[in-house]
């Protein structure tokens, strides 16, 4: 009786410390900034889509204060709810706007971007929370095709303000023009920009390695208007992705190539300290070193259908891999899209609680199909542990490559799968499981592509929520998130119950071996 009360006792300690010690990780939050750059055309409304938390549902509120729009949507759990928003949050040429989305929630989501303006021209991001938001950050684009009219071929990049009074500077890579002046590659612009504001940049060449620094953190993505990719090869598709600060890149990558595509992928490495020596190893490059020597410095390189390839770097850097134009195939299924490969030590984690998604499965005049493809990376030895709505990847695994750094399991593994269409949820059913998951999408020349997110860590503090009270003396108010505050008084809460079985145990094992002077019934005890 004495063993087992102190046995209860102490697995009811052990599930409560492990209990608060659970974190949530990775691109979901509770609060993001999103926007959209320039398509080729304003016909058709840009959407999110609101990934929904794997245990419960969720109260959504979505404002754009400068558009005059708000929404609040429940989000059921493992689910993925669509939202059309204004025409006007698509930005228009260079310049500052009113145009910055801000989504906020009761609970843990994943946020994605469509920009659908278009039906010829599509691409898709996974917003980043504003808590795990920075102040450095380096632009990457795709090579502007002469062969396009002058009014589809711009690089561009759009910046996003979190707080007021942000100043930011921008040292340019390729030439644009900002209010009327006129500035060339290696020149710096000084940008004030307000919470909620848009600014965006376009240039005629490629604004790949362009430099943002700011006061506060922003948020910044880029991409093309409607680039070529490569730059001879039609058709010209959108290319939008959100970018990650730089202290988020990395040094060790899997890439995969997408399925479903016969020519490939091209890819595009960005580096941020001089000297940076990169290594690819993949069959059809060999084993391919590259000495980026200045920061900003990029290298381009081509992977075939169906390949995969193992990148390392002596310092962080970030990779774009890029659809290639329909007719590199020699068909009309596909165009170009762009995502951020994920690096491996930013993998999302098993205890990540899942993220749920909705394929995108037609064009927004519902003239085109879309097929929808998923692509896992992660060690083989866990691979098969990663499930979609339950159900394992009933797919053949591809080894990529064995890592020398002395571990005993360090095979590391690629599927690639069809999806069907609809809300999704992806998991892992072991607790030691790391993985990177990349959605992409084709049909009759279009694409869109996108990460499920990474394991950045626990968002922290983000931007006051709407509406914002100025502060004075160059203080910052700043909020912990709400799954933080929830997890903090969680764990207080969970100690206090401990604490007090602990002591309730503690007393009827005392009374449990004083001696009685008259025998007692047994009586139930309600717990």
């Amino acid at each position: 009786m004495k063993s087992s009360k102190i046995t209860l006792c102490v697995v009811t300690i052990t599930v409560c410390l492990l209990r608060s010690r659970y974190v949530l990780t990775g691109t979901a939050g509770t609060q993001f900034v999103v926007g959209f750059m320039e398509n080729v055309e304003s016909k058709y409304p840009p959407g999110l889509v609101i990934g929904g938390n794997i245990n419960m549902s969720s109260n959504v509120t979505i404002t754009c204060p400068g558009l005059n729009f708000s929404r609040l949507i429940t989000v059921p759990k493992m689910d993925a709810v669509t939202v059309k928003l204004p025409h006007g949050a698509v930005a228009n040429g260079t310049g500052h706007a009113q145009k910055g989305i801000l989504i906020e929630s009761t609970n843990v989501i994943t946020v994605f971007g469509l920009n659908t303006a278009s039906a010829n021209s599509l691409d898709g991001f996974t917003a980043i929370p504003t808590g795990l938001l920075g102040q450095n950050y380096r632009v990457i684009s795709s090579n502007v095709s002469d062969e396009l009219e002058i009014g589809r071929r711009f690089s561009e990049f759009l910046l996003i303000g979190v707080f007021d009074n942000t100043s930011v500077k921008v040292r340019l890579t390729a030439p644009t023009t900002y209010q009327h002046v006129s500035y060339s590659p290696g020149d710096v612009i000084a940008i004030l920009i307000s919470r909620l504001e848009t600014v965006q940049l376009q240039s005629l060449r490629d604004l790949t390695g362009t430099h943002v620094i700011s006061s506060r953190p922003v948020a910044v993505l880029s991409g093309s208007k409607c680039a070529n990719v490569p730059v001879d090869v039609s058709a010209c598709d959108h290319l939008a992705e959100y970018l990650p600060p730089t202290d988020q890149w990395g040094r060790e990558f899997i890439l995969a190539t997408f399925l479903a595509r016969m020519s490939g992928d091209c890819f595009t490495l960005v580096g941020f300290e001089p000297g940076t020596i990169v290594t690819i190893v993949a069959p059809s490059v060999g084993s391919t070193t590259v000495n980026l020597k200045s920061d900003g410095d990029l290298h381009t390189f081509k992977l075939n259908s169906l390949e995969s390839g193992y990148v390392t770097s002596s310092q962080p850097i970030m990779i774009a891999q890029f659809s290639q134009g329909a007719f590199a195939d020699g068909g009309v299924i596909g165009d170009p899209s762009m995502l951020i490969v994920t690096p491996i030590d930013q993998w999302l984690q098993s205890k990540t609680p899942g993220v749920s998604f909705r394929t995108y499965d037609s064009t927004p005049d519902g003239s085109k199909t879309i097929r929808t493809f998923l692509t896992v990376t992660s060690w083989c030895s866990v691979i098969d542990d990663v499930v979609v709505d339950g159900k394992p990847l009933s797919v053949p695994t591809e080894l990529v490559r064995k890592r020398n750094s002395g571990k005993k399991d360090d095979y590391l593994c690629v599927k690639r799968s069809q999806l069907t269409p609809g809300a999704h949820t992806i998991w892992a059913l072991t607790t030691n499981t790391a993985l990177a998951t990349y959605v992409y999408g084709f049909g009759e020349h279009v694409s869109y592509a996108f990460p499920l997110g990474t394991g950045h860590g626990t968002p922290g503090p983000i931007m006051a929520p709407s509406p914002i009270t100025n502060t004075t003396n160059n203080e910052e108010t700043v909020y912990l998130s709400t799954d933080i505050t929830r997890n903090v008084i969680l764990s207080i809460a969970v100690t206090c119950v401990c604490v007090l079985i602990v002591f309730a145990f503690r007393k009827k094992l005392k009374a449990a071996v004083r001696p009685r002077p008259v025998s007692i019934k047994p009586r139930s005890i309600v717990t």
